[in-house]
């Protein structure tokens, strides 16, 4: 979600994220006449190893508390699985997503904040 809403001291991954945003719009109007489409899926946390890692590493011991207060801040209170945002990347690999090109679709949990 970085990509919309940058968070602080992520300074280079927010400006990354945001790129590759807008590469991938970029890059649906460039191709958009071969019917491919190109979208951006803008996650929220993901419970990933990473994820983990990085927990651990910077809240050493409160590892468990930390995780705790992470699900605690977003609307659903709770970290995605990886699964939740693979289902759309298989709907949008399908014709019946044909007209959905160069969106940048957030599945976070409601953790945005932004209308548009």
């Amino acid at each position: 979600m970085t990509a919309k809403e940058p968070a602080a001291k992520m300074v280079l991954s927010n400006v990354s994220r945001a790129g590759v945003v807008a590469f991938s719009k970029t890059l649906s109007k460039e191709i958009q006449s071969s019917g491919i489409t190109v979208n951006s899926i803008l996650t929220g946390s993901v419970l990933t190893d990473r994820l983990l890692q990085l927990i651990k590493l910077n809240h050493k011991n409160k590892s468990k508390q930390a995780l705790k207060s992470l699900a605690n801040s977003i609307p659903v209170k709770r970290i995605s699985d990886p699964k939740e945002f693979s289902q759309l990347v298989l709907f949008l690999c399908t014709d019946n997503a044909s007209f959905i090109n160069g969106n940048a679709i957030p599945v976070d949990g409601g953790l945005s904040k932004a209308i548009f």
